[in-house]
């Protein structure tokens, strides 16, 4: 909160009174993990200080506060017959609700609240929303309503492990009170044991940190990795970054105020969590506003900052943004798609417009563009993209062969044939194994040899492409929870899609058969031809390129 340097305790009562005692809030029942509906500030005010409450849990219990006059005394009566009649009104308006409420969705921007508070400035110099979002619709109040939320939480709350959505990070400040939080990084298999437990049926029966599962790759068991706790107090400001997996727990009634933020230091790790989300089919109320028309809106950012000299981009953005221009290539609206005002089609026409004065005349021309000026920063970063061209260096080691060299056979090549094909690329081969193929070949009719009286090998190359992966659907469950039974109008527009794994990097997955170069040795020869031959198979490797001779076709 904004003030002179002295931090003021708020109470819920007063965070009321400045965003309305009548504002609808959503309640989350603890036990069950479900929204509660048709609540509103003054319903939370008023369960948050009701005495029963409070008493039940003992530390908060108003018994134990030194200010409360011994009951018998002349002074108590009074104020005690009145608290009894106050406390049994209250038990009728609560008597049918669950022990302990939750309210961790209350989005404060258009209340005078919002005039109180600021988010931590390094939050709003790197929040897409206040740099990216067009200004004229910001002021009309047209924007993803995400970075001011109040939390009012009671004690015994517990919110189940979740990521934030559209993989937002998070900035969390303790008004009053403490939190618990147990917090999981996004890693490859963390997010698959976290994907699979979204989807179980007896998902309310599992603590997330003991979810197991298999590796698809090696069939090893895999389990989650790194679960870390950590305590908050009052006064207290937190940040969680992109993707976290994280639960929290409320050990005593505790007021927040914190926000969500899009931004370019983690743009790989947002577009992530949106395809899990598309994958699990979380209701569109459960996610990102305007998810993917800020992604238009960013693409045309980061192409207007690397144009203008005084621009500035990162190297984490730099990074990103390969991932960023993908999908954006896939949820292009062709002509004739849906235009309305704020669709994926009109903010890709905003965007055109506005890089007019770059010659861009359509969206296709935008990305085509921001790819070209993203190689250039690639390259002087030391990045290098998907499609950068390296000089292919060949180190090809003499091993022992596991049978006997007489088993190798030659192929004879004609000399009335003209080869069709490229030059070849020569080699030659020295020690045991040249000499008996040097041997060999003099027994043959009219061998051909080089200068050094050797027999000419040499390589055909063949360039064999990788299996595509197989297309497998995303991984769904028969059982759904009620949560997830919502009608067509809530289900997530085909915009909001992000591209299938198969024909982006997004999702993290590679093919399972490298790509393979293939150089069959042949020796020149004037007749016969032989079934087989030795040839030498190159696969890339992590850390150069591995050769090894092989026999036989």
């Amino acid at each position: 909160p904004k003030g002179n340097g002295e931090d003021k305790q708020l109470t819920i009562r007063e965070i009321g009174d400045q965003i309305g005692m009548t504002h609808p809030i959503s309640v989350m029942d603890v036990r069950e993990q479900d929204e509660l509906d048709g609540w509103n500030f003054g319903d939370m005010v008023e369960y948050f200080e009701d005495e029963d409450r409070k008493y039940n849990y003992g530390s908060n219990s108003p018994l134990a506060s030194p200010q409360h006059s011994t009951p018998g005394s002349p002074a108590s009566i009074p104020s005690t017959m009145k608290r009894k009649r106050e406390r049994q009104q209250r038990r009728k308006r609560h008597q049918s609700l669950p022990r302990v409420l939750n309210q961790i969705s209350l989005e404060f921007s258009p209340t005078p609240f919002a005039k109180s508070v600021k988010s931590p400035q390094f939050v709003r110099d790197l929040d897409w929303i206040d740099n990216v979002w067009p200004k004229q619709r910001r002021v009309a109040g047209d924007y993803p309503s995400v970075q001011y939320y109040c939390l009012t939480s009671t004690s015994g709350c517990y919110t189940d492990f979740h990521v934030d959505f559209g993989g937002t990070s998070v900035w969390y400040h303790i008004l009053s009170g403490e939190k618990v939080f147990l917090l999981i990084p996004p890693t490859k298999n963390n997010l698959k044991l976290y994907e699979a437990w979204l989807c179980r049926k007896d998902q309310n029966d599992i603590f997330f940190p003991d979810m197991r599962g298999v590796d698809d790759v090696t069939g090893e068991e895999i389990k989650v990795e790194s679960c870390v706790r950590t305590s908050l107090a009052q006064g207290q400001t937190f940040i969680i970054p992109s993707g976290y997996i994280h639960a929290v727990y409320t050990p005593q009634d505790s007021l927040v105020i914190g926000g969500n933020f899009l931004h370019g230091l983690d743009i790989k790790g947002q577009l992530n969590i949106h395809c899990l989300e598309t994958k699990t089919r979380v209701p569109a109320k459960f996610r990102f506003p305007s998810f993917v028309q800020l992604m238009f809106y960013a693409g045309k950012e980061y192409l207007k900052r690397f144009k203008d000299s005084h621009g500035t981009v990162h190297r984490e953005e730099v990074q990103g943004l390969r991932d960023l221009v993908n999908a954006l290539r896939q949820w292009v609206v062709p002509p004739g798609g849906d235009a309305r005002a704020g669709s994926v089609a009109h903010v890709g026409m905003e965007c055109v417009a506005e890089l007019q004065s770059y010659g861009v005349t359509s969206v296709e021309e935008m990305l085509n563009l921001l790819e070209e000026e993203l190689s250039r920063g690639e390259e002087k970063i030391g990045v290098r993209s998907p499609g950068h061209k390296q000089k292919l260096k060949l180190c090809i080691k003499r091993k022992k062969l596991a049978s006997p060299i007489s088993d190798i056979q030659i192929t004879k090549k004609g000399n009335d044939e003209t080869p069709s094909s490229p030059p070849k690329l020569k080699l030659r081969l020295s020690g045991s194994l040249m000499a008996h193929i040097q041997q060999k070949a003099k027994a043959e009719d009219s061998p051909t040899l080089d200068e050094d009286g050797l027999p000419d090998f040499d390589f055909g190359v063949k360039n064999s492409p990788a299996k595509a992966p197989s297309k497998k659907k995303p991984r769904t469950s028969t059982y759904r929870r009620p949560a997830d039974l919502v009608s067509k109008q809530n289900q997530v527009p085909d915009d909001e899609w992000l591209p299938d794994s198969s024909s982006s990097s997004i999702a993290g997955t590679k093919p399972k058969t490298q790509r393979r170069l293939k150089l069959k040795l042949r020796a020149t020869s004037a007749t016969t031809k032989a079934t087989s031959a030795p040839k030498v198979t190159i696969s890339r490797k992590k850390g150069g390129v591995r050769a090894r001779l092989m026999k036989g076709r």
